[in-house]
């Protein structure tokens, strides 16, 4: 976490320290005790809304590190939450894998898939690498809606339940804290990551890449390296969806579209560009207008009841470019980004 105002460190361990000060080391302890608590507290509904949000956040730490840290601007990511969705769901359902066995090789392939992306487009950047990435996650969804003795089509897939040992992760409330577990640990590893040499050599990429080349960065390595990392946390948070949902179809643009891809980097404009806690206070925003706000708004003299399924991406885009406006982290990170 960042210093408060006034306070500097001493020490290496001091800089190096994810704590630096009481208050914020009470705070995680009073967010653990509002997390372990939750079934006391927490409707069924509100468990749903809570296991989305934890989902999004491990996505969306992915597309930080390739676009908040590295600076190379992906709007494909909800592609690759699809590989993973799909692969976890093909694993298990018809290879009759685990559902851990599913979950690593959903990271796994969508992060080899991250790579593989990237190996031709590492001298691109800005608009012309979106662009490019949203090709991509067109022909992932081609793919998927044609490849169907494999991924089912418009029929889908049934997805098992999630499986730990002999552990059976079924209910909203179950599923919670498995969820709330892996966006910890993935949190955890992110934020470690920007503090190594891998995680400055991304930092030095998007701040100024012929600068980082002068001193002995590789562009392409590390190019590579974000997309393949952060593609890979997409993957995994795509087979949490498919187990915790049950079902997946080429159908579901909700999940998987172009739309969604808009939203995830809405969550990082909002949250803000290169701040490892930008995802979950991103998520949190994003799930509350386009599960509460938005069908509030629908049906009202404002939308009609028949009014168009993306109100929640007109919402998401118009407060990002808010965002992007009034605060200056946005400006300075955003505006660079998609030159």
């Amino acid at each position: 976490m960042a210093l408060p105002a006034g306070l500097r460190n001493y020490t290496y361990d001091e800089d190096t320290a994810i704590f630096h000060t009481r208050t914020q080391k009470a705070l995680l302890w009073i967010i653990v005790i509002l997390l372990v608590t939750a079934p006391i507290w927490v409707s069924g509904y509100w468990f749903g809304l809570l296991n989305l949000m934890g989902i999004m956040v491990i996505a969306a730490v992915g597309l930080n590190l390739i676009t908040g840290y590295c600076g190379q601007l992906s709007i494909g990511h909800a592609g690759f939450i699809a590989v993973g969705a799909y692969t976890s769901a093909v694993l298990t359902g018809k290879f009759n894998q685990s559902f851990i066995v599913g979950l690593i090789a959903a990271g796994l392939i969508a992060g080899v898939l991250g790579m593989l992306t990237a190996l031709p487009t590492w001298k691109v950047k800005g608009w012309k690498l979106a662009l490019i990435t949203a090709a991509v996650q067109f022909i992932i969804l081609w793919v998927i809606g044609h490849w169907t003795s494999v991924t089912g089509g418009t029929d889908g897939l049934k997805v098992s339940g999630m499986k730990v040992g002999a552990i059976d992760v079924i209910t909203p409330g179950s599923q919670f804290y498995l969820i709330m577990i892996i966006m910890g640990l993935t949190l955890f590893f992110g934020n470690n990551l920007v503090r190594t040499r891998t995680g400055r050599a991304f930092i030095g990429i998007r701040d100024n890449e012929r600068a980082a080349e002068a001193t002995g960065v590789n562009l392409f390595r590390y190019k590579l390296l974000a997309f393949g990392i952060g593609c890979a946390m997409a993957g995994t948070a795509g087979a949490l969806l498919a187990h915790s949902t049950g079902l997946i179809n080429s159908g579901m643009v909700g999940m998987f579209g172009f739309t969604q891809s808009v939203i995830y980097l809405g969550i990082l404009v909002i949250g803000g560009f290169g701040m490892m806690w930008g995802p979950v206070l991103g998520a949190i925003i994003v799930v509350l207008i386009s599960n509460q706000l938005a069908p509030a708004i629908l049906g009202t003299k404002l939308i009609p009841g028949d009014g168009p399924s993306w109100l929640a991406m007109i919402i998401v885009v118009v407060v990002s470019i808010v965002f992007l406006a009034l605060l200056p982290d946005r400006r300075k990170y955003g505006w660079k980004i998609l030159k």
